[in-house]
């Protein structure tokens, strides 16, 4: 299952990390006067429990699962607040729907998309010295970057 049972432990609890994506949330809402809704915490949950990219059909169907009772605006509106306190961050990979992954606790990585629809996260410390680089040509400083490479896999005709 892609998404973890929503009674069940994981690293996130145990190490405490939950409770401060819980409160930064929660000052968030705080700061921008927005209602502290037990649904968006149930949501923000459902995030942080699971694993790599997600859609927001796929969290939806695994709240319904759990007998959560959310309407899909709630679901929508709440991913952008998420985006919006950089907890989450969304991807548009070719004409699929947007897909999301949480990105508080997430090294920086790039993506491969194969045909098949799969997402392969990679790190090559060839961008990085990429980015110093460019930042130091151009007098910037980098604040964000989204590299998506898109391929076939060897199995299929090139």
């Amino acid at each position: 299952n892609w998404l973890l049972h929503m009674g069940t432990k994981d690293k996130l609890m145990d190490d405490g990390l939950f409770e401060e994506y819980k409160q930064l949330f929660f000052s968030y809402l705080e700061k921008k006067k927005l209602n502290k809704a037990a649904e968006r915490f149930a949501i923000m949950k459902a995030v942080y429990l699971a694993k790599g990219h997600f859609n927001v059909e796929m969290l939806y169907n695994q709240l319904m699962h759990e007998k959560y009772h959310i309407s899909l605006s709630t679901f929508y509106h709440t991913l952008e607040l998420l985006q919006d306190c950089h907890l989450v961050q969304k991807h548009q990979f070719d004409n699929g729907p947007a897909m999301y992954e949480r990105i508080f606790d997430n090294h920086p990585h790039d993506h491969l998309m194969l045909s098949d629809g799969s997402v392969i996260e990679f790190s090559d410390s060839r961008m990085e010295e990429m980015i110093a680089s460019v930042e130091e040509k151009y007098g910037v400083k980098i604040i964000h970057r989204s590299v998506t490479l898109y391929a076939k896999g060897q199995s299929e005709e090139q």
